[in-house]
């Protein structure tokens, strides 16, 4: 399974997604013009990992900003991650954040 590398810009995430190395993380600013077609790619790669997934998995979010379309999108990420602790596969999200943020 090829690696998903989306390098970051001003209004989109950078995402690693690497089944070899057992990384999964986005990071980031996140307000593409159409947050629906830039996760497409990222929730299509969670749904082939899916099929043979690690033992166990680590997601990590280090966002700064994510405006309200990407939260739908990111809303549906962490749906379909959870679906891989229900098939046994072990599985552990950090999200990370700056402690002073209230949003």
């Amino acid at each position: 399974m090829n690696d998903l590398i989306i390098k970051r810009t001003n209004r989109s995430p950078e995402i690693i997604f690497s089944k070899q190395s057992n990384r999964f993380s986005i990071s980031g600013y996140s307000l593409p013009e159409n947050a629906n077609d830039f996760y497409k790619l990222v929730l299509a790669w969670i749904d082939k990992y899916y099929e043979f997934p690690n033992f166990e998995t680590l997601f990590s979010f280090y966002l700064d900003y994510v405006n309200t379309s990407s939260i739908k999108m990111l809303c549906e990420v962490l749906i379909k991650i959870k679906n891989f602790d229900i098939d046994s596969t072990k599985v552990k999200v950090n999200w990370y954040y700056y402690p002073d943020d209230e949003d």
